[in-house]
């Protein structure tokens, strides 16, 4: 019982109902006073005497004491009294040394041994309460020991039992004509009280007509209450009383009720959440959880279980008046929403119509409307549901950060806590020039972005299950008109195929675009997500999940930047991924995804990125993800470049979120700048120096927008060399048969979309050009002209803008043309 909780100057009150009863006789009552919030013990002496400021004893039987009630004989033996040597139904004795309260339960009619209550004057918030009461059982000859159980009471409620209280004496072993000690103990985490809110524990026995019944001692109650104070950095979040209905009594039964909505995208525990109006309160002591987009019902005790009005929590001690009167809803010291309602019509429910009038924390009558919704014969309203309330949604704005949003309805432009001014953008902006909120259309993408306070915006729902996809650069952007959370797979083409099996998606907590595939992806509510651009307009939002057809095998290398700033590691990069599929048609579906620029790149705040390029391509090809065949036949080189644009110092690359590689594959990280060869199988970092990269800052961006990431790079700082076991066997085949003379291999993947790998070997220094034809003769790109050394050399041809169709590569080599045919299909 040697717990410490915090200290207060506060005083806290105990008291203590101990019930005697003889016939209709009175009950004694002690109050006292602790001076500090701390576990305290309450013990029994026939001497008045106090100990420190949490270990109390009472004398029960000093009439100054306990004034007008009954005075309580006390034993003058030092081991116990005998029941017959009193008349007395409660005294004190000292049985085993210690002294005790000492019950005659014979003597005693009510089923109730004491009630200790428990009075927070603590200026804290009660939050749990342990409990622990030390009792002495007796053996006494031809009697039978009490069966006993706990109870608990919040202010003047019904009694609650506590789970796992009960006590069966009679099992207790007890030497013949003696006495044993024994504990209850529990602890009660299912409360929750403010200032001046009682809590009481009630002992009770099992009482058995005609049963001699062994007396009951109390040697001492120990509670220990935990505090919830309030955390000052905690949010308050926004909640909105839709519906009330007034106190309305009918044939005796009282109907009254309070709806609450959450339009926030996160649950809601109203535990500790205090409601008034001008008959009354009530502290909500239980876990009431509020799922997002969700209401919860609130209502009167007496409401019957045959009611209509299905109540997910009953209340005491609050009473909606039928006159009219103003309900608050309070979280500690803070107001959440005020809501004045009229009552000239009883037996209706008044809703409100426009929750953004009310989004300020009022909600005058003019904006409750009265129900038109018939529960039964004599009850309107709609509890539970959305009636004639529209639904809004919520979304906080982290502050000095451009976003990707998207509105799911009706941008509102009174949000409870405006912070400061959105600006929004769209995509294809040219300037700083920004929009109105009444300019903003649902279920459209923009760049939006606060100032240096976070902002809260509110929307009306608008539902679609029809999404326009919006066109920029090499990606489309989709978005999420929702106002929860979807999966990637539930946008679907006119025809009902999968968008994409993967998408870039924007997050704000880093600062970065990141790579997810279909079996995780996941779009938040008020977002878009991109694609690779698709000859798409419109996209249908599905209800259906992710099948299990939908999970082809596939494997992963998911790259991290971190680096050191201001002696903290912060993450700077996650948008890298090595992407093995499984099929041919997975792979058309996974498309690589150019590397872009961070939204606020434009700002102070620069970056420090990592991207992909395959060896020997165009060096505007950077990309966000690479993918290849699930068993690749040959070794797979990529250029694992940084751009460093933030700052120098100590920079950590991890690769510890690898899935499905085979340990048989070999993986080689090769730092290009010191030589040194890392085995990715037996690490998952690496740590190095880097300086500030020097380029031609006329490529940053200078407005916010998607843009491709086209810095050239001629020193890429990693090589990543990947061999599965197939790529290991071939190689030991080709050794001892190396070509002798120019060789063209087929590309892979063949057909492919958009890109695709062209590989070629040269037996000695030459002078090598790779063109791409059409089917009609005409060139449509040169991928390489250069003086390339011997050994084999491999390009990506990137087709995102070419039709489908057949195409030629052309290699020359001196007078030698080489050629092979490839199939693009979009």
């Amino acid at each position: 019982m040697g717990l410490t909780l915090q200290k207060s100057k506060n005083t806290l009150h105990i008291t203590l109902f101990f019930l005697f009863v003889f016939g209709l006789q009175s009950m004694a009552i002690a109050q006292i006073p602790l001076q500090q919030l701390q576990p305290f013990e309450v013990s029994f002496h026939p001497e008045n005497q106090r100990n420190g400021q949490n270990f109390v004893r009472l004398n029960i039987s000093n009439q100054s004491e306990w004034q007008d009630y009954i005075r309580i004989p006390v034993s003058e033996e030092t081991e116990r009294i005998r029941v017959d040597q009193t008349d007395a139904s409660v005294y004190m004795s000292s049985p085993e040394g210690e002294w005790a309260l000492i019950f005659d339960l014979n003597k005693i009619d009510s089923d109730n041994i004491f009630t200790a209550t428990y009075s927070n004057e603590t200026g804290h918030f009660i939050s749990n309460l342990r409990v622990s009461i030390d009792l002495i059982a007796f053996d006494s000859p031809d009697s039978k020991k009490a069966n006993l159980s706990a109870y608990y009471r919040f202010n003047e409620n019904d009694l609650i039992p506590i789970s796992g209280s009960n006590l069966d004496l009679n099992t207790i072993p007890v030497p013949e004509n003696g006495t044993t000690s024994l504990s209850m103990q529990f602890k009660l985490d299912q409360i929750y009280f403010s200032a001046s809110d009682e809590f009481s524990v009630v002992l009770i026995r099992d009482r058995e007509t005609d049963v001699i019944t062994s007396p009951l001692g109390i040697k001492r109650i120990e509670l220990t209450p935990g505090t919830d104070d309030p955390d000052d950095s905690m949010d308050i979040v926004s909640l909105m009383i839709t519906e009330i209905m007034p106190r309305y009594v009918q044939d005796g039964i009282v109907t009254e009720y309070i709806e609450i909505y959450n339009p926030n995208s996160e649950s809601v525990d109203l535990k500790g959440y205090l409601l008034n109006t001008s008959d009354g309160k009530h502290a909500i002591s239980e876990h009431l959880i509020i799922d997002p987009f969700s209401f919860v019902v609130l209502a009167n005790f007496e409401l019957p279980d045959n009611s209509p009005v299905h109540a997910d929590y009953r209340y005491k001690n609050l009473s909606l008046p039928a006159h009219g009167s103003v309900i608050s809803l309070r979280y500690r010291d803070s107001e959440i929403i005020r809501a004045f309602y009229d009552a000239n019509t009883p037996g209706t429910a008044w809703e409100l119509r426009n929750p953004s009038e009310a989004f300020d924390g009022y909600a005058g009558m003019q904006q409750f409307i009265p129900s038109d919704n018939s529960l039964d014969e004599t009850i309107k309203g709609s509890p539970g549901s959305q009636g004639n309330t529209d639904l809004y949604f919520i979304n906080d704005l982290r502050s000095s950060v451009w976003q990707l949003v998207s509105i799911p309805g009706v941008l509102s432009e009174r949000p409870r806590d405006a912070g400061q001014a959105v600006e929004f953008h769209t995509l294809s902006a040219n300037s700083y020039t920004g929009l109105r909120s009444t300019d903003v259309n649902p279920h459209t993408p923009y760049l939006a972005r606060t100032g240096t306070v976070s902002s809260r915006l509110l929307a009306m729902e608008i539902p679609t299950d029809r999404v326009q996809v919006y066109h920029t650069g090499s990606y489309s952007v989709i978005p999420n008109p929702s106002s929860d959370e979807i999966e990637l797979n539930q946008f679907r083409t006119p025809d009902n195929n999968i968008i994409s099996r993967s998408a870039l998606l924007w997050d704000p907590v880093n600062s970065t675009f990141t790579f997810s595939d279909l079996h995780d992806h996941i779009i938040p509510a008020w977002t878009s997500v991109l694609i690779p651009s698709k000859d798409i307009k419109t996209v249908n939002l599905t209800d259906s999940s992710v099948s299990q057809n939908d999970y082809k095998e596939s494997r992963f290398i998911n790259l991290k930047l971190t680096g050191v700033n201001s002696s903290r590691e912060t993450l700077r990069d996650e948008s890298v991924m090595i992407y093995f599929s499984g099929t041919e048609a997975d792979r058309n579906q996974a498309n690589n995804f150019k590397k872009l620029w961070p939204l606020n790149i434009t700002e102070n705040e620069k970056a420090s990125l990592i991207y992909l390029s395959s060896q020997n391509g165009a060096l505007n090809n950077l990309f966000a993800s690479g993918n290849y065949s699930l068993n690749p036949s040959r070794e797979i080189k990529i250029d694992l470049g940084l751009i460093n644009y933030q700052f120098e110092g100590t920079f950590t690359l991890n690769w510890s979120s690898m899935e499905n590689i085979p340990d048989e594959w070999e993986l080689l990280l090769i730092d290009n700048k010191t030589g040194e060869t890392i085995n990715m199988q037996e690490r998952n970092s690496y740590q190095f120096q880097e300086n500030r990269t020097s380029f031609d800052e006329s490529v940053v961006p200078q407005v916010p927008g998607i843009h491709t990431l086209n810095v050239a790079d001629e020193n890429p700082r990693f090589t990543l060399r990947i061999l599965s076991s197939e790529a290991v066997r071939n190689d030991q085949r080709r050794v001892s048969d190396i070509p002798e003379t120019v060789e063209l291999y087929q590309n892979y993947p063949n057909p492919f979309n958009p890109a695709t790998n062209i590989s070629f070997y040269l037996p000695e220094q030459r002078m090598a050009t790779v063109s791409i034809y059409n089917v009609v003769g005409q060139r449509v790109g040169i991928l390489l002209q250069d003086n390339l050394a011997a050994g084999e050399h491999t390009l990506v041809w990137d087709a995102s803008d070419m039709p489908s169709g057949i195409y030629i590569i052309h290699l020359e080599i001196g007078n030698r043309v080489y050629t092979r045919k490839m199939t693009l299909i979009k």
